[in-house]
């Protein structure tokens, strides 16, 4: 399941992903513990702060 939780802050708005999945089967949570977990989390990562860098550009004057 994925979802986003924006929650106002006294600086701007605090974005929150949450990305969860269950796993089907052992061999699934064995290959998710030694490196599936990581990527995700890291692919979750570069998104979100693509993410958040789009609203932080400078628009037209």
């Amino acid at each position: 399941m994925l979802s986003y939780t924006l929650t106002p802050t006294a600086g701007g708005t605090h974005f929150e992903r949450s990305f969860e999945y269950r796993s089907p089967n052992l061999l699934f949570a064995i290959l998710n513990a030694l490196s599936l977990r990581a990527r995700v989390e890291a692919e979750s990562a570069h998104a979100v702060s693509r993410l958040k860098a789009k609203p932080e550009q400078p628009g037209p004057a």
